[in-house]
């Protein structure tokens, strides 16, 4: 089954091997060492590649912002991933919207996307439909890539779906 799982498995497993033999290198840098504008191209060319292997990244805005250095969700990295704020990427990764743990952070899914909804109407000054098309996108890109079995035959026997297979 974990054969199945796709790319994005196969990545995890590569990265956090429990075998230290199989794992992939890591390098660290001293930040100090480089420049706001050679981390943005090192981080564009890191979305290239997520975005060359199909895979999403998730965004979680409320946890983000209680737990990261934003102090208003205006300044959520999303909004740089759909193109909305600078600096300006080549490469825009397919993102999903997540709500983390909504009994740490008292959110929803719903909320998280009037959140969104609130900033690209004030912030980014798009009108109702324009809006509602950025929803969807991302809502879109949630059902594609959510996590859920590739083989469906291997846990829905005589049709019932969500039945294992003994």
């Amino acid at each position: 089954m974990i054969g199945k799982a796709g790319p994005a498995y196969e990545i995890f497993s590569a990265r956090h091997a429990f075998d230290r033999s199989k794992r992939t290198e890591t390098k660290e840098i001293d930040a100090e060492a480089v420049s706001a504008a050679a981390f943005v191209v090192l981080q564009d060319d890191v979305l290239g590649e997520v975005k060359r292997r199909g895979l999403a990244l998730e965004t979680l805005p409320t946890s983000n912002l209680r737990i990261s250095f934003y102090e208003i969700i205006e300044e959520h990295h999303l909004f740089r991933w759909l193109g909305l704020a600078d600096p300006d990427l080549r490469n825009r990764p397919t993102v999903v919207v997540g709500s983390g743990d909504p009994g740490i952070f008292a959110t929803s899914l719903k909320n998280e996307y009037a959140a969104l909804s609130s900033v690209l109407r004030s912030r980014h000054g798009k009108s109702a439909r324009e809006t509602i098309e950025i929803l969807e996108s991302l809502a879109d890109a949630g059902r594609v890539h959510r996590f859920r079995p590739v083989d469906t035959e291997d846990f829905a026997p005589s049709g019932r779906a969500g039945a294992r297979k003994p």
